[in-house]
């Protein structure tokens, strides 16, 4: 039994957010519609690689997304190009939807209780149903029942419907849930707490200082690349929480926090970022991203949020061993608040064998053998190689000491950032 419609309700938020095919899914999102509902292929490539992602990943995601069935090619007069496809803007208006208006139940509301009886001859359908249940944040009360907000029974009935199980699932919709068992508790067993306070705790670690980092260079080239990475990881959030009442919730529960936050981020860079995004698709050539930057060490962590963009292998951050200690813990937390295992992925330049220092050329030799598996390498400047003088790290550009120039070409061509602290 073949249900292809199910499979692409289910198939929304396979993508890791943070990989390329996820990155790219909020870039066509987002770009596509304010730009007249096409973009050119060479235009998707210059936004992609704004969060990191290199041409030759941007293909194969787009590859993927038409092979979906979520885009569609498109020949005009500025080349070749794609535009959304009918189930592309269907899962662009359900996303619209639940990423940008968060609901919650309240008291006295309704619930809708799921019931379900399918033969084990269609278990393959039966777990589909079951995927796409809990892809819209519906709870577990046992195999075949299941249970979610009432607002949500739109929902649910989409994803049966194109299943093709309307006759096979029954929806209630009921205004009081009895028993013995106090709600909170019962709310504990159906759904996954731990996991969704899980996940908003860790979007309000990665983007806490989102806007400081913003602030810092408050453009709307910065604003589209800050903003994809903030919709890229707030996406799975408002499917997974389906928003439940606050009296069943623990006391310090997260879930308010983390939606405040989101939307004081769309309300101070989804305007720019369209802004940039209509640039790019109008054809305005876009800089040439900075390779180097300059921080004191005490805005270290300001500077490595707003560079630390991470997608495929290109995960850690390295340093020099002379950097300061607070640009070291800088980067571990930087790290660690993108969901990365600091010991795994901070990495020191050691001197070579037989050294007691590490010179511009172990730098250089290190970028260009792993350059590619870093978005930022740090380091002081006599380790990058710039004439000493007394322009600290906060003077400007023209008094500041230029780092090596074969340093700054293989950071440019390994796509990472070169800091100097």
């Amino acid at each position: 039994m073949s249900h292809p419609g199910g499979a692409r309700v289910l198939d929304e938020l396979d993508s890791r957010p943070g990989s390329s095919t996820s990155l790219l899914r909020t870039v066509v999102a987002e770009a596509i519609g304010p730009a007249g509902g096409w973009l050119s292929a060479a235009s998707l490539v210059a936004l992609m690689r704004e969060v990191g992602v290199p041409a030759e990943r941007t293909r194969t995601a787009l590859t993927r997304l038409k092979a979906k069935g979520l885009l569609e090619s498109e020949q005009r007069e500025r080349g070749a190009g794609y535009r959304l496809s009918a189930e592309g803007r269907a899962q662009v208006a359900r996303s619209e939807r639940r990423l940008h208006h968060p609901r919650a139940m309240a008291a006295g509301d309704r619930w809708c209780v799921i019931s379900f009886s399918v033969p084990e001859k269609d278990r393959d359908v039966r777990h589909q149903l079951r995927r796409g249940l809990s892809g819209i944040g519906c709870g577990t009360v046992s195999g075949a029942l299941w249970i979610c907000p009432g607002f949500l029974a739109d929902e649910v009935e989409e994803v049966v419907a194109e299943l093709g199980l309307d006759g096979r699932v029954t929806v209630f919709l009921v205004d009081e849930i009895r028993g013995t068992t106090p709600p909170p508790e019962a709310i504990a067993r159906w759904f996954d707490l731990a996991g969704l306070r899980a996940a908003h705790e860790q979007f309000l670690a990665a983007h806490a200082d989102a806007l400081t980092s913003y602030a810092a260079d408050p453009t709307p080239r910065t604003a589209f690349a800050t903003w994809t990475r903030v919709l890229d990881a707030w996406r799975p959030i408002p499917y997974l929480d389906p928003g439940l009442p606050a009296f069943t919730l623990p006391e310090d529960w997260p879930g308010q926090r983390s939606i405040e936050l989101f939307l004081r981020l769309r309300a101070a860079l989804r305007e720019p970022a369209t802004s940039y995004v209509a640039s790019v698709a109008a054809g305005a050539p876009a800089p040439a991203p900075a390779v180097v930057h300059r921080a004191a060490p005490a805005d270290a962590g300001a500077v490595l949020t707003r560079l630390h963009l991470p997608s495929g292998h290109r995960q850690g951050i390295a340093v020099g061993p002379d950097v300061a200690p607070e640009v070291v813990a800088a980067a571990a937390e930087v790290l660690a608040c993108a969901g990365a295992d600091p010991q795994r992925r901070l990495a020191t330049v050691r001197p070579r064998v037989g050294e007691t220092r590490t010179r511009t050329e172990d730098l250089r030799w290190f970028v260009e053998r792993y350059g590619h598996e870093y978005t930022v390498v740090a380091a002081t400047s006599a380790e990058a190689g710039a004439a000493p003088t007394d322009a600290g790290p906060e003077a400007a550009p023209e008094a500041a000491p230029a780092p090596d120039p074969a340093l700054v070409r293989a950071c440019a061509a390994a796509g990472c950032a070169l800091v100097l602290t």
